[in-house]
């Protein structure tokens, strides 16, 4: 149910690499009296798909979820005492959505523009003023083969290529993006600055709200989304962010990345 993106060079903006954790020593003599940020930078064994390992320090690892057949995901509040938790059993997860977990904006951004794939549909939820979903756009308009030769040169080149032939999204010029935001100041602001991509005024955690946003994929992308971004504020309450996870996987993405650090710190917490 939980593993990592191994993340090759993330100060350099290089790809990120889905990888499993597969050792972490914890010598609890060694860590007392350590600075938070030492032992954060412990380096651990990651294993990739074709069965390579790398050390990797721990601070360049991202959390995803992944799907498993019949798992029941518990998520609670930031402080671990979970006055309303969620529990469902995420079985769409097990069709082929997958979602990634960033804490901060520059690692969610990166994520979102690595891993959407040139010809598929992106929605964001919580766009703001439109800055990630125009750089994915950008992304998607370069060659794929360019994405594909920065992950050679992080020696992963044929897990990336593999990943990339069994997209099944179409060839199309133009990027298919939608942005969505719950305040009309921050589309109206997002318009103006980028007008060639669509963004809306809609609350992805209501029925209503949900129902618009699928009408605006098929009027405007003319599809679902292949990849949901959500940032509705990085610091919100974990039931917000989890209640509009749930919502968009109605959606069957392939891919979902999801901003806040209250699920990144609970997702951290539970290896």
């Amino acid at each position: 149910m939980y593993g990592f993106i191994a993340v090759a060079g993330r100060r350099t903006g290089r790809a990120f690499l889905k990888a499993r954790v597969v050792h972490e020593e914890v010598d609890e003599e060694e860590i007392i009296g350590k600075d938070f940020n030492e032992i954060k930078d412990r380096r651990v064994l990651v294993k990739y798909p074709k069965g390579s390992t790398y050390s990797a320090r721990r601070s360049l690892l991202s959390p995803i979820l992944e799907p498993v057949s019949d798992a029941r995901y518990i998520f609670g509040t930031e402080n671990g005492r979970s006055s309303s938790s969620w529990q469902g059993n995420l079985s769409s997860l097990s069709c082929g959505s997958c979602v990634l977990v960033a804490s901060e904006t520059d690692n969610y951004r990166r994520l979102c523009h690595t891993h959407a794939r040139k010809g598929e549909a992106f929605l964001e939820i919580g766009c703001d003023y439109g800055f990630c979903i125009e750089m994915v756009g950008r992304g998607m308009e370069v060659d794929e083969t360019e994405k594909l030769k920065e992950r050679d040169r992080d020696g992963e080149g044929e897990e990336a290529a593999e990943q990339a032939q069994t997209s099944t999204a179409p060839t199309s010029s133009k990027p298919r993006l939608l942005g969505i935001d719950i305040s009309p100041e921050s589309i109206g602001l997002a318009s103006s600055k980028f007008p060639n991509i669509p963004f809306y005024v809609a609350d992805a955690l209501t029925t209503s709200g949900l129902s618009f946003i699928k009408v605006k994929c098929l009027e405007e992308m003319k599809t679902l989304p292949d990849v949901v971004a959500i940032d509705i504020n990085g610091i919100r309450e974990i039931e917000a962010v989890v209640k509009c996870l749930e919502n968009v996987l109605e959606f069957k993405p392939r891919l979902v990345v999801v901003k806040s650090r209250a699920m990144y710190k609970y997702v951290d917490e539970m290896k």
